[in-house]
């Protein structure tokens, strides 16, 4: 079977073959759940990064002054509804992806405190106000942001979605246990997803010889740009 799958970046064009010795080989391997877990959780927080626009890439620190930044459910609650109202009050263009991390040290009561990162698309910029540039890149702090959680960075994306989108996501690996009530990410609704068409077999294609970009026992997988996916759609049959 073949997948096609397409973003605004690059199509990547996978062949998978479940072979019954790979299978058989592997069947009494112990499953590892939550690594399996965070491994989709990654792939759809890159999924949604390259196939949406975004304008900043953020950092939200929070203030225990102003909030709990141990108690993982409230923050949850109000966080999500923040943003979610942020569309609806300010911003009707408005999108957001987050992603909840622990901080390294603990706190007074036993527990990790968690910040985020994330991206962010927004039109209405009234609430930002400039801090420094850093390296030509351009960074602001959100004034509401900043009186409802505390510290925060709004960095310009120019030209680098698709390298910050990678970054972002391995944040992920680090989102085990009970993070938010065991949620890695959070993002607004209707966000763009990758085009995917699947075919049983792609016999011009396969007689091409092209060099894999990766290979194991299950899968096959070539990556294209755009403009060379162009090229290939007559071998597509």
């Amino acid at each position: 079977m073949f997948s096609i799958k397409e973003n605004d970046h690059f199509v990547e064009i996978s062949n998978y073959s479940l072979k019954s010795e790979g299978l058989e080989k592997n069947k009494d391997r112990e499953r590892n759940y939550k690594l399996e877990s965070s491994m989709r959780s990654k792939n759809k927080v890159i999924e949604y990064a390259l196939n949406n626009q975004w304008t900043h890439f953020i950092t939200i620190t929070l203030n225990p002054k102003l909030i709990d930044r141990t108690n993982y459910k409230l923050i949850k609650n109000k966080i999500v509804k923040f943003f979610n109202n942020f569309n609806y009050r300010y911003d009707e263009d408005f999108k957001y992806i987050l992603i909840p991390e622990l901080h390294k040290r603990k706190e007074k009561n036993g527990k990790k405190a968690v910040h985020f990162h994330g991206f962010v698309y927004m039109t209405n910029t009234q609430d930002l106000k400039y801090i420094k540039t850093v390296q030509n890149a351009i960074i602001y702090t959100n004034i509401k942001i900043k009186e409802t959680f505390g510290r925060n960075d709004f960095t310009v994306i120019y030209n680098s979605k698709e390298f910050i989108g990678y970054y972002i996501s391995k944040y992920i690996s680090k989102s085990f246990g009970d993070i938010l009530c065991g949620q890695r990410y959070f993002c607004s609704n209707g966000l763009k997803k990758n085009k995917i068409t699947i075919y049983q077999d792609l016999k011009s294609f396969r007689e091409l010889g092209l060099s894999p970009t990766y290979k194991n026992q299950f899968v096959t997988k070539w990556k294209f740009t755009k403009e060379e996916f162009e090229e290939l759609k007559k071998y597509l049959n």
